[in-house]
């Protein structure tokens, strides 16, 4: 509770103020009035405490009642603005040239590794050329013989065909014996079906040639000639093209062969019959060489015609008498 002093202090502010003016200065006073009990207080405390806690509490009371309730206020709605931030484009970071790597050291061969390897490049070289020259050849493209093309192999396809369970080489062994024991009827049957074996197997031949330009026939037939000494049964069985053109006769070749035509050396052997030709060359006069050089010289303007016409090129070289 107040003392006296302090209700008497209050009463007089009171008086003389309006209501908001008396909270004020009450307040003030009271601030005052605080300070001279608390220090009353601590004074009494140290003289008989018991008083010291009645004291407080009537303080206490005091002062929740001379506060002013506090109004509320309305809280004002803050509202957040909202910035957009705008975007500010980045600097483009400098492209740093990548550091080149050292280039590795060459192993330092010895004379002995650098001849092992020449050996290899070398035989890798030669099985690349032979590559080449099979696809070239066109010897895997070329189509087999569909029919025999003789009287006995006639013969032993028949029998092959009814052989049933026998073996090959008994069989074989069989049409041999069965050929020497043939009647002249029965071998003129099997030439007959011979020869129109070789005729289909020609045609379908000629067919699959005409299928390749001239050009690649020819090429063909060189990579063949190339491959003969190589791979075994290649280079003796050139495509026979008839679009491509006959080389050019030679003065000699001409003589020769009209020689050969006469008949004069039925029955010589050939040796002979090549030295004889020889000497009658030589032998000949100037006009019978001129009118044949001529002769060789149209077949040459032929040819080269052909070549042209063939395969779109022009004769590189003469030929050699």
């Amino acid at each position: 509770m107040l003392s006296s002093i302090g209700r008497a202090a209050v009463r007089r502010v009171g008086a003389g103020v309006s209501r908001p003016a008396i909270t004020n200065n009450a307040a003030r006073y009271l601030s005052q009035l605080q300070r001279v009990h608390s220090f009353k207080l601590s004074r009494d405390t140290s003289r008989n405490p018991q008083t010291s806690l009645r004291a407080r509490r009537s303080y206490a009371t005091a002062t929740d009642a001379a506060k002013p309730k506090a109004t509320k206020a309305t809280a004002k709605k803050t509202t957040k603005k909202t910035t957009t931030k705008k975007s500010v484009a980045k600097p483009k970071k400098k492209k740093v040239a990548a550091k080149k790597k050292a280039a590795p050291k060459k192993k330092v061969l010895t004379e002995e590794q650098k001849a092992a390897l020449k050996e290899k490049k070398s035989v890798q070289k030669s099985k690349d050329d032979l590559k080449a020259l099979k696809a070239t050849s066109l010897i895997k493209e070329q189509p087999k013989n569909a029919a025999p093309g003789t009287a006995y192999m006639c013969l032993v396809k028949e029998m092959m065909s009814s052989r049933g369970t026998q073996p090959v080489t008994a069989m074989m062994a069989e049409a041999a014996k069965k050929w020497k024991s043939l009647s002249p009827s029965e071998i003129e049957h099997y030439n007959h079906q011979a020869n129109e074996n070789r005729a289909t197997n020609e045609a379908a031949l000629k067919k699959w040639i005409e299928s390749y330009t001239p050009d690649q026939i020819r090429e063909a037939n060189n990579a063949r000639r190339l491959l003969k000494d190589k791979v075994k049964s290649v280079g003796k069985n050139l495509l026979d093209d008839v679009r491509a053109p006959k080389r050019p006769r030679s003065a000699m070749m001409l003589f020769t062969r009209q020689r050969w035509a006469s008949g004069d050396f039925k029955g010589v052997k050939v040796p002979d019959a090549s030295k004889l030709i020889m000497e009658e060359w030589r032998e000949l006069s100037s006009a019978e060489k001129e009118a044949l050089e001529r002769e060789a010289q149209a077949d040459l303007e032929r040819y080269a015609q052909e070549i042209k016409t063939v395969y779109n090129r022009d004769v590189k070289s003469k030929v050699a008498a």
